[in-house]
């Protein structure tokens, strides 16, 4: 639970107001990165659970920052918007994809106290971040071409960047990633993680505008219910509502949390 007793949807499907105030939440987060970038030389937030581990801007522009690890952070400005994109090298292949700025502490969290080899498992849109920033392998980076009707870009060209983003998933492994997260059977989405050498489970406060992929993918009953930024699918008993209120899971321990914009749980 968080410090107030709610969970990060705590009474999401009765409360639209906690949702909104997360999404603030999230536009916070979001505009911390824009102020690093606009800094050289400044530092990221970090997990209070280990000692800082500065993020050396190096000599580029305000509009790139450089991560300690070789990787990028972009500053893309359209239309009177700032969005972030972060470009790494993984097994001598170059990437770029979005990159989520709330996670930041969370990122921290993953590169300060897991092991190089570790696998995360978290919706694919995530996988590049955690990829980038953290080191760390994603069980998902890409979608499946079942699902790319529900990719915003794939949505307005028609039109899947392999090249920068990677090739497109496996149908079978992004059925069983929503299988893990929309199963109310957390033994089950357990034997499945382990499937794929995975400890950890990431969960962002943005995967609330994606659970209706995840249900439609696996079939899993739900209700739709209107909030004030639009209709969510919710099933309470799944895992990632679950892993949203930070609730007591079989199976599973709350790892990290900060209490705002993702939480992570381990396999125990």
């Amino acid at each position: 639970m968080t410090s107030d007793g709610k969970g990060i949807a705590s009474e999401l499907s009765k409360h639209s107001d906690i949702l909104i105030a997360v999404f603030i939440g999230l536009a916070v987060s979001a505009a911390i990165v824009i102020y690093i970038l606009n800094i050289p030389g400044n530092t990221a937030p970090q997990s209070a659970e280990k000692p800082p581990q500065p993020v050396q801007a190096g000599n580029l522009s305000n509009d790139s920052l450089a991560l300690e690890n070789g990787a990028r952070l972009i500053r893309i400005v359209e239309n009177n918007t700032y969005s972030v994109d972060i470009e790494y090298t993984s097994d001598g292949r170059k990437y770029r994809y979005i990159f989520f700025p709330e996670l930041i502490e969370t990122l921290e969290w993953l590169r300060n106290n897991t092991l190089p080899g570790d696998v995360v498992t978290s919706w694919w849109d995530y996988g590049h971040t955690i990829r980038g920033y953290s080191d760390r392998k994603a069980l998902a980076y890409a979608p499946s071409k079942s699902i790319l009707f529900s990719v915003a870009e794939y949505s307005r060209t028609g039109k899947w960047d392999s090249v920068a983003a990677g090739d497109l998933e496996e149908d079978s492994r992004i059925s069983d990633l929503a299988a893990i997260f929309s199963t109310s059977d957390y033994p089950k989405a357990r034997q499945i993680m382990q499937k794929y050498g995975s400890r950890y489970v990431l969960v962002g406060a943005f995967d609330v505008s994606r659970t209706w992929v995840m249900y439609n993918v696996t079939n899993t009953p739900h209700e739709i219910v209107n909030t004030g930024i639009g209709p969510i699918a919710i099933n309470s008993t799944s895992l990632i509502f679950q892993i949203l209120n930070l609730s007591k899971i079989d199976g599973f321990e709350l790892a990290f949390t900060d209490n705002r914009s993702a939480a992570i749980y381990r396999v125990k």
